[in-house]
């Protein structure tokens, strides 16, 4: 009877009836009516081997313009109360909540709702290796699990830590740090692509090339475009003709 069902999980299955989401169980009787706007994309997958571990607990949902969590079975376990509730990770999650001043603030809360970092930030994303992204009046910096703000909100842009490393921008100019906050790539770059391999693609003065993680250029910047490597090799482009580099930065 539904307009699409998808695989079980551990105890429930998502179905689709119109255009809202609910919940059956293996007998096919409804945990939950079709009554959500929206549902965390992973809830599709029955395996939980391609989930992250932080993810295959709860899992967020919307319905009538607010925003919590349900468990594993579908029963609601964080009231929806928020604006926006983001992914679980590393045990926390960013939410989103309205002032008393009709102002959104966005914090974390723990896998049993409670708040364990205040609602401070006009933006907040996921934690990844321990560091979160979060904005202040327009400002853009890193704090840890317990609040505190290890890298300042400075820049106008930054992106989340992988293996180690993270790109932002400041003046729209991207470069790359560390997790002490120390800039191992000048900010200088107007795009910056595999920030955390050891072949980064640039492009400066609207010309694409390669630098090493040091900064220092492996192909020069004279290319319309630089895909991405598959086995130490890239496609490029320079006037209207395609070829290939490797990581040594020889055509």
């Amino acid at each position: 009877k539904y307009d699409r069902a998808y695989r079980f999980g551990e105890e429930a299955a998502l179905v689709k009836l119109g255009e809202k989401f609910g919940f059956i169980d293996k007998n096919g009787k409804e945990i939950t009516p079709p009554k959500y706007d929206y549902f965390d994309e992973s809830l599709k997958n029955d395996d939980e081997s391609d989930l992250p571990e932080s993810q295959t607990k709860l899992f967020s949902v919307r319905a009538d313009r607010k925003a919590g969590y349900i468990d594993q079975t579908g029963k609601e376990v964080i009231p929806l109360k928020y604006e926006s509730a983001g992914i679980f990770s590393e045990g926390l999650a960013a939410v989103e909540l309205m002032d008393e001043n009709y102002r959104s603030r966005s914090g974390y809360i723990d896998e049993t709702g409670k708040e364990v970092i205040p609602f401070l930030y006009t933006r907040a994303y996921s934690f990844a290796e321990g560091l979160a992204v979060v904005s202040s009046n327009e400002k853009w910096g890193f704090i840890d699990k317990t609040g505190k703000e290890v890298i300042a909100l400075k820049y106008d842009g930054a992106t989340s830590f992988l293996n180690g490393f993270a790109a932002v921008k400041l003046a729209d100019k991207w470069g790359v740090i560390d997790k002490s906050g120390r800039e191992i790539i000048s900010l200088k770059y107007d795009e910056i692509y595999d920030f955390d391999k050891d072949i980064i693609r640039v492009k400066l003065n609207n010309k694409w090339g390669t630098i090493d993680r040091s900064g220092k250029e492996i192909s020069q910047i004279k290319y319309d475009e630089v895909e991405f490597f598959v086995d130490d090799i890239a496609v490029v482009k320079l006037n209207e003709k395609y070829g290939y580099i490797n990581k040594a930065g020889k055509e």
